[in-house]
């Protein structure tokens, strides 16, 4: 799938549609969107997202089930300090109908449904990586909520990985990164994103293999108000299993400019 901003007016029924939806709504792990609601967001995925997901599942081979689909799966709901406003953060997931892989195999973005009371709109909010394997496919999960000055910071995982049905090489790399968020009223802000694991595996008939694994622990630092103030994260390099470097990367929340800026220690 591509890694395109783009934002996406609602208007009409369809506004009223999803209005009236998730002004009832209950975010669980098993929550779904209705098939209305389901229908009314995917006839307004943009053109380079839809043609990009009929691109990718058809490099997945011939069998006649191996069609493409795609779905909206929320995550995460905000309910915003003005009651008309909501904040549903949604991944949009590209999959094959074919049976092993409808679940195994699918590519996945981050989008936002912001409800005011003035307009309702999808975003979508892609997400960069480090790897170098540009067929690599991303799996997204809600991690923790935080408070920062008496908005609502979330963290959210992205899982990449090279392994698909398609391409194999003598290089593949899987990468976990934490990005966070800060959710308003009217918005999503991406405030910072913190590598939590990366492994860059190179094989060579020649030379040998080469396997570089990056490791992180990140931890969230909270003041006496309870406010998040920085976080910090802990890593290591090793390459075929020995130690290349360590330290700590630490990230300060600046207020003013409201964004984690970085620090090494």
């Amino acid at each position: 799938l591509p890694l395109i901003d783009d934002r996406v007016s609602i208007e009409g029924e369809a506004q009223e549609a999803v209005r009236v939806f998730f002004s009832n709504f209950v975010m669980t792990d098993t929550a779904k969107l209705s098939e209305q609601v389901e229908e009314v967001l995917t006839g307004l995925v943009p053109i380079a997202y839809d043609s990009g997901c009929t691109s990718m599942i058809g490099h997945w081979g011939s069998d006649p089930a191996n069609v493409p689909g795609s779905l909206f799966r929320p995550i995460y709901v905000y309910t915003g300090k003005d009651p008309a406003s909501v904040v549903v953060l949604m991944a949009y997931r590209c999959f094959s109908h074919r049976d092993f892989y409808r679940d195994t195999y699918y590519d996945e973005r981050l989008t936002a449904l912001i409800i005011t009371e003035s307009e309702t709109s999808l975003v979508f909010l892609p997400h960069r990586w480090k790897c170098k394997d540009i067929l690599a496919l991303s799996k997204i999960s809600a991690a923790e909520s935080y408070l920062i000055g008496g908005e609502t910071l979330l963290s959210i995982v992205f899982s990449m990985s090279g392994e698909n049905p398609c391409c194999n090489g003598p290089y593949s790399c899987d990468e976990e990164k934490v990005n966070y968020y800060l959710i308003h009223d009217d918005g999503v802000k991406p405030v910072v994103s913190v590598v939590r694991h990366k492994e860059d595996y190179y094989h060579n008939d020649v030379d040998g293999d080469t396997d570089v694994i990056y490791d992180a622990e990140i931890t969230v630092v909270e003041d006496a108000d309870g406010n998040a103030s920085e976080i910090v994260s802990v890593y290591t390099i090793k390459e075929n299993g020995e130690l290349r470097e360590e330290g700590t990367l630490r990230f300060l929340w600046n207020s003013d400019a409201q964004m984690f800026e970085e620090g090494v220690e």
